[in-house]
């Protein structure tokens, strides 16, 4: 089985999109054994990929990478590899509530306020959602805590995982692959 993202996905995110810089790998499988000398708790949430030894570690310096068409290249060889895309330009509100129809009405709310919807991506069987777009400006951290969960909005210096499965087996799916990331601004957000 593979856990992570097809050639394809890593194709359509690098290419299409243009978003290889962007791009890191992702341990997605749920068996892979962890580095003795990672401090990773877990697989498939943050970048990392397998060393020598086939055990997984972080990818040092995992904030400041760009991505070349060679590793690219190398990591869409991997299936346990999903991918990550860094919140550099790309931003996403990530909606960590799992009440889907909670869920869906966070998501209907943000969109009445655009007048548009953005690109949605979701995990099978799971009622949180993550909405991606870009936003050319420096953007922090921010989370909106509510009674059902928190409301994230990634920022500088964090990730998401964009193709692959989660640990639990659920695979992270889009309502419809994006061809691109809207351009958000800044009175928008």
């Amino acid at each position: 089985m593979a856990y992570g993202a097809s050639r394809e996905d890593w194709q359509h995110f690098a290419d299409t999109m243009g978003l290889a810089q962007h791009l890191l790998p992702v341990v997605c499988n749920p068996n892979a054994k962890l580095s003795p000398n990672s401090t990773m708790s877990s697989v498939g949430r943050s970048p990392s990929v397998y060393n020598s030894y086939r055990t997984v570690g972080g990818l040092p310096k995992w904030t400041r990478h760009e991505a070349t068409p060679a590793e690219i290249k190398q990591w869409q060889r991997e299936p346990d590899y999903g991918i990550c895309i860094q919140c550099r330009e790309i931003r996403a509100i990530d909606i960590d509530i799992p009440n889907a129809a909670v869920t869906k009405q966070v998501i209907a709310a943000v969109e009445n306020v655009l007048g548009f919807k953005l690109p949605l991506r979701g995990r099978t069987g799971v009622g949180k959602g993550l909405l991606a777009f870009r936003l050319d400006h420096p953007w922090p951290k921010r989370v909106i805590p509510t009674e059902h969960g928190p409301i994230e909005w990634l920022g500088d210096g964090q990730q998401f995982v964009a193709c692959g499965s989660r640990e639990d087996g659920s695979r992270y799916v889009w309502r419809a692959l994006p061809d691109d990331f809207p351009l958000l601004t800044m009175e928008q957000v």
